[in-house]
């Protein structure tokens, strides 16, 4: 996956802003796009590799690891790493803030600074572990604050949105 990601980087940076194919041809940097349209090809299947393992011996890891109403397979932490904070709703919110295209999708990411990784079991397991007890905590925390001192800490944004949507589900904002 490393060779991918660098791949796309070298790519999207000779696209000078071009987000689509069109785009690209438009501003006469088509090699670039097919460059990163190659490595989409790649992407994906390592991906499609990377579903077949964990569907066979981890599904409920690869269940885990999704972003609850979302069917968008992208909306994991089995490919970006930093959901989260690349799509703070998610879980909640049908709507993703990349492309469904592959290739714009790499391009997002790497314009995005997304980190995008093929996690082992191991590595996925303890990532999805370590931001289920972050949410958890993190929503605890502020369950227990008085009304007007979490609704300041929701509207100053020192609440991640994630654990706001929690709280609303408890009542408490």
């Amino acid at each position: 996956m490393d060779e991918v990601v660098s791949a796309v980087r070298v790519a999207v940076s000779g696209l000078e802003g071009a987000a689509t194919a069109a785009e690209a041809v438009d501003r006469g940097k088509a090699v670039q796009w097919a460059a990163l349209a190659d490595a989409g090809k790649r992407y994906e299947a390592l991906r499609s590799a990377q579903t077949k393992l964990m569907l066979t011996g981890h599904a409920d890891l690869w269940q885990s690891a999704r972003a609850g109403k979302s069917n968008d397979r992208t909306a994991s932490y089995a490919v970006l790493k930093d959901l989260d904070s690349l799509h703070p709703r998610f879980g909640y919110s049908d709507a993703l803030p990349w492309p469904a295209d592959t290739a714009e999708f790499l391009a997002w990411t790497a314009r995005n600074g997304a980190v995008v990784w093929l996690p082992t079991t191991k590595d996925l397991s303890a990532l999805v572990s370590e931001r289920a007890a972050y949410f958890r905590d993190e929503t605890e925390h502020y369950t227990y604050l008085d009304r007007s001192a979490l609704v300041g800490a929701v509207n100053s944004g020192a609440v991640h949105p994630h654990v706001q949507l929690q709280l609303r589900e408890r009542g408490r904002v």
